[in-house]
């Protein structure tokens, strides 16, 4: 049998890299969602695939009886975790691209001359989607079942191995490990450089779960090793180290917890849409790519606190309240900041070919030379070397079109260039959001170890993995679940210009977006779920006042040691 480890920093290291790599893959499939919809033409009613991790989790509420029975922890976090990476290597990679096509401005509407066998085409293409989508639904479903072991035997572990005073400390290293996830994943899906201004350019999206994969095969099988209790110096002096804390709640816990779950419910119905959606917002918002949407954590600043000053249970619960005003101001500031929509014009339009174009300006954006009303191709191109189209009818009366959107720039040729314009104000806007949504992050992400906390202290110790294992499944079944989809129908309730296959006109997925009614949508709604999760919060802060989350032994032991170094 091999040896087990013994030691909690090795542990940690362990732990947190599993975590990271856990959040690598929720986020990876985040950012790959445009690419996804793109290739296989999902739209909001198809994206219960994305909901395969939601789905185990819920089905995890029957292991409830269980959990109480489980007497090595570490073993059923490992097996699980190796398990999952199965449906990482069945993902499906390959794509056809079709034939360029120039989309010009014609008089009429022509079909396509391969349009006789657009049937058998439409059947092919739908059999390539399902299975497809199925090898990602498989994927994120077990990738569900990994992180339910993982998440509800591993924190109690953590907390039942650590002083009650450094408990916070030690989870903060792993939701910060977590949070660190995002910009690294994000890096693993960006531009190539190269080719990647055909816009019919999908890259290797696929890539990534071949690189998290590997790595979570390797590092999971570590955790089988680490026994179920580890050495504290209490056990090494030979005490029994039993944790036995006060715990002042008012006939309150099985009220607090159901507060708790409302709580949260309330709040994650919305963040979680907003956050699986945040890429393509970005990307039709601001006119960049998804990898540029990584975010900086600064969880580092605000979770020393807990551990230095013992904070009562009411002063964390208090300062998550602030948190949610703050988030209030920062869901209803955003629908005042973006980028102008792109716009389309009443010409003879394929609304199968996207290819951002902008006049020579930079002025107006357009979908692709067939919006702008251009009649012909520049064979010379632009002087950067972009292909250019001339005779464009919108663009040559833009003025008199567009009086909203063009400047006091007289240079009206008719002439659009293949590119997204480079708005000096939607630049702006664009570190202006980026700053505001750094700020909400690292005061969101704040209130992430205090809740936790809150949630551990004010059940019975026995309770841990039981009561996460039940939160994870009633979070999973009433937010996580209905967010994508109801966020996704959002989101689709603002396109303007839905891509159609060329020969059958089926409707796949939106290539024009209102951008105000997005941003409009989105602030609302963010929003509106805040200020529930404010009333609920407030009812936390009543009943957790008292709640005393550090064991006093351990306060008194730490204090008389402080005087002793002193003197």
């Amino acid at each position: 049998m091999a040896s087990e480890i013994r030691y909690t920093p090795e542990y940690m290291l362990v732990y947190c890299i599993i975590g990271i790599i856990h959040g690598m893959l929720f986020s990876y499939f985040s950012t790959i969602l445009s690419t996804i919809e793109k290739i296989w033409s999902q739209i909001a009613g198809n994206s219960l695939v994305y909901s395969g991790n939601e789905i185990s989790q819920v089905f995890f509420l029957l292991a409830l009886p269980f959990m109480g029975l489980v007497r090595k922890r570490t073993l059923f976090m490992g097996y699980p975790s190796c398990s999952q990476d199965l449906g990482y290597f069945s993902v499906e990679p390959s794509y056809d691209a079709e034939a360029l096509k120039e989309p010009l401005c014609t008089s009429n509407s022509t079909v396509h001359s391969s349009c006789s066998s657009f049937e058998e085409e439409a059947a092919s293409h739908l059999r390539t989607k399902w299975i497809g989508i199925s090898f990602i639904f498989i994927g994120i479903f077990l990738h569900g079942i990994g992180a339910s072991f993982y998440n509800t035997l591993g924190i109690p572990y953590i907390d039942d191995n650590s002083e009650k005073s450094n408990s916070p400390m030690a989870l903060s290293f792993v939701i910060t490990a977590k949070m660190a996830d995002e910009r690294v994943s994000q890096q693993v899906t960006g531009e190539p450089g190269f080719d990647e201004t055909d816009d019919r350019w999908i890259g290797a999206w696929w890539l990534g779960f071949y690189i998290f994969g590997p790595i979570l095969i390797v590092v999971a099988p570590l955790l089988i090793l680490f026994p179920e209790r580890l050495p504290t110096k209490d056990s090494e002096e030979g005490e029994d180290k039993t944790p036995d804390f006060v715990i002042e709640t008012p006939q309150s816990t099985a009220e607090w917890f159901q507060l708790t779950k409302t709580l949260f419910i309330a709040f994650l119905f919305g963040f979680i849409g907003f956050i699986t959606f945040l890429p393509k917002f970005i990307k039709f918002n601001f006119r960049k790519s998804s990898s540029a949407s990584g975010i900086a954590g600064g969880l580092s600043t605000s979770f020393p606190l807990p551990s230095e000053y013992s904070p009562r249970g009411g002063s964390l619960a208090l300062w998550c309240v602030i948190s949610d005003c703050i988030g209030i101001f920062f869901f209803v500031g955003i629908v005042f900041i973006g980028c102008n929509s792109i716009t389309t014009s009443s010409c003879h339009c394929s609304q199968s070919d996207y290819q951002p174009v902008c006049s020579i300006d930079g002025t107006l954006q357009f979908a692709s030379p067939c919006f702008a009303g251009c009649t012909s191709v520049d064979k010379g191109g632009s002087p950067d070397g972009k292909k250019s189209y001339g005779n464009c009818s919108c663009v040559s009366g833009g003025k008199e079109s567009f009086p909203l959107l063009t400047n006091n720039s007289s240079s009206f040729s008719g002439e659009v260039v293949s590119k997204y314009c480079e708005d000096p104000s939607c630049a702006s806007h664009f570190v202006m959001f980026m700053a505001l949504l750094g700020i909400f992050g690292i005061i969101g992400s704040s209130t992430r170890i205090p809740n936790l906390i809150l949630s551990l202290r004010a059940i019975d110790p026995r309770d841990k993995a039981s009561a996460l294992t039940l939160t994870i499944s009633l979070l999973s079944l009433f937010a996580f679940l209905p967010a994508t989809v109801v966020f996704g129908a959002i989101i689709d309730m603002t396109c303007e210009v839905w891509e159609t296959k060329e020969c059958s006109q089926v409707e796949s997925n939106c290539l024009v977006y209102n951008n105000g009614r997005m941003r409009l949508y989105a602030g609302l709604f963010m929003a509106f779920f805040i200020c529930v999760q404010v009333v609920f919060d407030c009812l936390v802060w009543y009943h957790t006042k008292d709640l005393v989350l550090y064991d006093e032994s351990e306060e008194s032991k730490e204090t008389d040691t402080k005087t002793e170094i002193s003197s």
